[in-house]
This record gives C-alpha cells, structure tokens and sequence, in this order.
C-alpha cells in the first residue's frame, strides 16, 4: 500500500492508463476536441475548444452524455487539496497523515480511511446520519463497523462538522451532535460526503433533457433520456458512482444506436 501511494508511481500508473485510452480512440479514427461543450439537441453541440475556436457539432446518431460527476461538501467546507481532501487529493499524498478525520460515512469514506488506518493513520469517520452506508442492510453494516473498530477506527454517528478552520499545520473541527459541540484537531480532512452531477449549463434550453431534483440525467432502462437521440451513461445519470456501471452503460448504448434491444 505505502508503494502503491508513492506520487511518482501513482502518477506514472495514471499517465500509462491515459495515454492508453488516447492511443485506442486514435486506432478507431475517433476525434478528440478539447473544450466546454453545451448540447442544444440530439443533432447540435456547441464547443468552445481549449484553443478559443467555436465550433458546432452535428452527430448524425446523436449524443452520448457521460460528463460524470464531481465531490459535494457540506455547509462551510471548502476543498483546499492540501488541508481539507476529497478522494482525488487524498490518494496523491506524499506523506501517512498522522491523524484523519474522514466527513462521510459511505462507501469512499471508509474505503480511503480503512485504508489509511492499515498504513498508520489515526482515522475518525464522522457521519451525520444515525447509520454508515447508506441504503446497505443493516447487517451488513454492523460487519463493516466491526471491522473498523478492530481497526481502530473511531466511528461517530448523528455528528457534523459546524465549523472548520484550516492552519498551516492542521485542521480544527467543531463537532456538533445531541449531546452538544466539541472541538478536535486533524493533521488532514478528507470530505466524502458525496456527488453531484456535472450537468451545469451543459443543456441549452433547446436540448430539453429531463433532469431530476439534484441535476441527474433521468434515463431509462437503455440509457435514453426524454429526448430521442440523447443518452447518458455513468455517473452524471445517478448512483452508483463507479466505473464498471458506466462501462456497461456504454455498452448498451452503442447497441441501442444499432437497433438492437
């Protein structure tokens, strides 16, 4: 685990990966443009490229959203990557946080602070709802909870983070529950309290995509939005947040625009 954080491994793992996925859309002649997109219909995307160009795009199969999502946090939390981490920065660190308080008590949370519990980190998960996981069954927390306490893990329910202040040197927490408020000092913060969508002025009011409460993409059981010729895969159309699930969505789009079910 120590090496596989090492930031010089780390980094060259990430450029192989890219670089690989570069060369497999250059083998199938597919166009790379680098910029903002805004989609105004299944037959219109409006780019502005990295270089200042404006360009229009006509699909003549339409479009595939997959602009994926990005890490939300709580009231009066505000990302820094050195102090205050979210997932990314938090498996980029050159040094083992001797203290880490972990804000969110789901899936990430516990993945990255059981993590770094085993390599040496006094870790802290503090979840503002009475349970840890989510949706998971009940019994099946109580194993993971036991597992993090073997761990030295330190688990605190129905608890937020009212207020934070950053220093040089570490982070101070005020911790509210039931009981009161208390006030704890972290070496690092990581927020994994969620995502939202990246969906924010992606849609001209012309494309006329459906989107939920929290600005997903609402699709059907085949990707398909509202709008035919519009599809979504991955984590801008909604939980679960992981790779294989938009792997496979892909694949059942690119079946979809082939007629097939």
């Amino acid at each position: 685990l120590v090496d596989t954080l090492h930031p010089i491994r780390q980094s060259g793992i990430v450029r192989h990966h890219v670089g690989g996925v570069e060369s497999l859309l250059r083998e199938e002649k597919i166009e790379l443009v680098r910029g903002v997109a805004r989609i105004a219909g299944p037959h219109e995307v409006q780019v502005e490229t990295t270089s200042g160009e404006r360009r229009t795009l006509r699909p003549s199969h339409g479009v595939v959203v997959a602009t994926g999502a990005h890490p939300t946090t709580p009231p009066g939390v505000q990302l820094d990557g050195e102090r205050v981490l979210s997932a990314k920065e938090a498996i980029r660190l050159k040094e083992i946080p001797q203290s880490l308080a972990v804000l969110g008590g789901g899936v990430i949370g516990l993945e990255l602070g059981g993590m770094y519990a085993r390599i040496g980190s006094s870790v802290t998960v503090i979840e503002a709802s009475d349970h840890l996981l989510g949706t998971v069954d009940a019994d099946l927390v109580r194993v993971v909870e036991r597992s993090l306490g073997k761990e030295g893990i330190v688990v605190r329910k129905s608890t937020r983070a009212t207020r934070v202040e950053v220093t040089a040197d570490g982070v101070t927490l005020e911790l509210t529950n039931g009981e009161g408020s208390t006030t704890e000092r972290f070496e690092r913060v990581l927020v994994a309290t969620g995502f939202a969508p990246n969906t924010q002025d992606l849609f001209l009011p012309s494309a006329g995509v459906t989107l939920d409460a929290r600005g997903h993409v609402v699709i059907d059981r085949a990707c398909r939005t509202n709008v035919a010729g519009i599809y979504a895969i991955g984590d801008v159309s909604g939980a679960p947040y992981l790779a294989h699930k938009a792997f496979k969505e892909a694949e059942v789009v690119a079946e979809v625009i082939e007629g097939k079910k």
